[in-house]
């Protein structure tokens, strides 16, 4: 390796091609993975000691493909420090920072503390740093100081405030940067004289005191930092000259000298020009380098999945073997237990036969008799709820119909007494006080309308109170339940139309022929009946209001036989319910209708009677605008 160095730096090129060519021999030819590893990333170095940065990082990229699959736990962090290094002299930083980063798990596991270790994680923070993720940075600067100060490394102040005072100057902390930038500068002056490290921090504390206007002490270190880089013709000397020459053009041009601003701008132009040229050199190596490092990536890509794909193989065989194995062993022990158990299971068998006859009769009766039970548990606690219920809603309504009788009462008297007072007293009165008195009159009138109003309102919710919980729910007999919907619907109808001479409705009945008579209360089913047609014919006409023109009110009743029991289907095409209060309108006093047109009770009547008289359901399907319909299913034996 070193002799391939030697012969290219000599411009010795036929010779180092030779041993290039077999450098590359060895490799193929090495014996194992470990020490093909080590000639690629020693191969590696000498490339990129030759400048040939896309050589190194190919070589050292088949190195780690290799490393990833082998315990070399020490190499594979050199490795991967070395294309961190590589990758940043390419100006791929992203790249840079990808590799190291996969040492930082290899460190902590291997808990060894050095130079390598120390100087990888200070070239994250110097990394991150140049891509302005400066909590990255901060991370990792602190992980490199603590290395170096338990390690004892002589370089790490400098490297600590030089990498800190970096961080602050990135964020306009100027002030706080140049605390740590001097002392970085103290500390490389004390330990040695001329380091590109050096010019690196005169430039630095330069540009602080530029951005705070302190021109003079600016120029000061520009021109250390000058000195020190005016000797050196590399790379690095280069870039630091570039930008101070562009520093002091700025500074001179501040403080008016344009002969000095011109003279460092002269120069700044001949080194943009360089790098510029440079630029246009490195664009085909830059491709060349993504195509390797593309390649490389899909490399490894294939390598994982064959290695995936090898290692399924491998368990699927496994497992082949593991199962037929216990296969085997199952059938085995499977073929001795039944072979012993099988003479001790025929005389079983007959015996477990006539015991899971007996057990089966048995569990029949026990749950007829729990289901015969059941109900009647259910029969005498819902009667003694209702029984209940009605004596307390008897009391209240004794309670509450008194008074209102007597605010009733007295508030039409007061109207009578009103009407009175305008036509006797009221005219006595002088003329410039009529019209306050009338005001007054007219007020007190109002008023006592609307007590008598809202008494009245009271005294209909506590008589609704009173149907809802009457214990009785009438006698069951076989009732045609055809011919009593379509009775109610006329009284409804009818009904309706008294309250409303200017409502029509189409009327629409589907009923079954075949339908039988069922067992029903035919008081309250008429009820129920009832109460869904007044609902139905309520939403049509609101709806009519609001298009009087081209809507045809409609109200469809339907009745079928499915199954073991009777279905009613009452349906409009009215106002609909809103999905928000659909899981509501089931509940006692609860209504959509302003106050004055609606209890609140006569679907929760309608439901008790439905649910708990007669064991059938009622639901409701509605789209609001569009129309609701109503569904009531009833058992045939009740």
């Amino acid at each position: 390796m070193l002799k391939l160095y030697i012969l290219e730096k000599d411009n010795r090129l036929k010779e180092s091609k030779l041993v290039e060519k077999d450098i590359y021999t060895s490799i193929f030819s090495a014996s194992n993975e470990r020490d093909k590893a080590y000639l690629l990333f020693y191969l590696g170095g000498v490339y990129y000691m030759q400048n040939k940065i896309t050589a190194a990082i190919g070589q050292s990229l088949k190195a780690n493909a290799i490393l990833e699959k082998i315990d070399t736990n020490r190499l594979r962090i050199l490795n991967l420090q070395n294309l961190g290094l590589y990758f940043s002299t390419a100006q791929m930083f992203k790249k840079a920072i990808e590799y190291l980063k996969k040492a930082d798990p290899l460190i902590r596991r291997s808990g060894h503390q050095d130079f390598t270790t120390f100087f990888i994680y200070y070239m994250l923070g110097f990394y991150s740093i140049r891509l302005k993720e400066f909590k990255e940075a901060e991370k990792y600067i602190e992980i490199g100081n603590a290395i170096g100060k338990k390690v004892g490394i002589i370089e790490n102040t400098f490297r600590y405030y030089d990498a800190t005072g970096q961080v602050l100057m990135n964020q306009g902390k100027y002030q706080e940067a140049l605390i740590d930038f001097s002392k970085a500068n103290e500390y490389v002056n004390r330990v040695r004289k001329i380091t590109t490290g050096n010019s690196w921090i005169n430039l630095y504390i330069a540009r602080c005191y530029q951005k705070t206007d302190n021109l003079i002490e600016s120029n000061k270190y520009a021109k250390k930092a000058y000195d020190l880089v005016s000797l050196r013709d590399d790379g690095d000397s280069k870039e630091i000259r570039f930008q101070l020459n562009l520093l002091l053009s700025e500074n001179y041009e501040k403080s008016g000298k344009i002969q000095e601003a011109y003279r460092y701008l002269k120069e700044y132009q001949k080194l943009k020009y360089f790098f510029e040229e440079q630029n246009k050199n490195n664009y085909l190596t830059d491709l060349e380098l993504q195509a390797i490092v593309t390649k490389s990536e899909q490399e490894k890509n294939r390598l994982e999945q064959a290695r995936l794909l090898k290692e399924k193989e491998n368990q699927n065989q496994r497992w082949w073997l593991f199962s037929i194995a216990a296969a085997l062993l199952s059938a085995l022990i499977l073929t001795v237990i039944l072979y012993r158990n099988n003479r001790h299971k025929q005389k079983a068998n007959t015996l477990l036969h006539r015991q899971k006859e007996e057990i089966d009769y048995q569990r029949s009766k026990a749950e007829q008799a729990l289901t015969d039970l059941k109900a009647t548990q259910t029969q005498l606690i819902q009667k003694e709820k209702l029984a209940s219920l009605g004596e307390l809603t008897a009391g209240i309504a004794h309670e509450i119909q008194n008074p209102l009788n007597f605010v009733n009462n007295f508030a039409e008297v007061s109207t009578e007494l009103i009407d009175e007072l305008k036509e006797g007293p009221f005219q006595k009165l002088p003329d410039d006080e009529k019209e306050y008195a009338q005001e007054i009159l007219g007020d007190l009138t109002s008023n006592l309308k609307k007590i008598n109003h809202h008494g009245g309102r009271a005294s209909s919710i506590v008589k609704g109170m009173l149907e809802h919980s009457r214990t009785e729910s009438g006698e069951k007999r076989p009732t045609d339940l055809n011919t009593l919907a379509d009775e109610y619907l006329k009284i409804a109808y009818h009904g309706f139309k008294a309250k409303n001479q200017s409502f029509n409705c189409e009327l629409i009945t589907d009923f079954d022929a075949d339908l039988k008579p069922v067992d029903v209360a035919p008081q309250e089913i008429g009820r129920v009946l009832l109460n869904l047609y007044n609902n139905a014919f309520y939403a049509v006409s609101e709806r009519a209001k609001l298009h009087p023109e081209d809507y045809q009110p409609m109200v469809q009743v339907s009745t079928q036989q499915i199954g073991h029991g009777i279905e009613f289907r009452v349906s409009d095409n009215g106002t609909g319910i809103p999905e928000t209060v659909k899981a509501k309108i089931f509940q006692p006093f609860f209504t959509t209708k302003p106050t004055g047109e609606g209890t609140g009770l006569g679907l929760s009547l309608s439901y008790d009677i439905i649910t708990k008289g007669h064991g059938g359901t009622l639901t409701v399907e509605s789209t609001e605008g569009e129309g609701t319909e109503f569904i009531i299913t009833l058992p045939t034996t009740v």
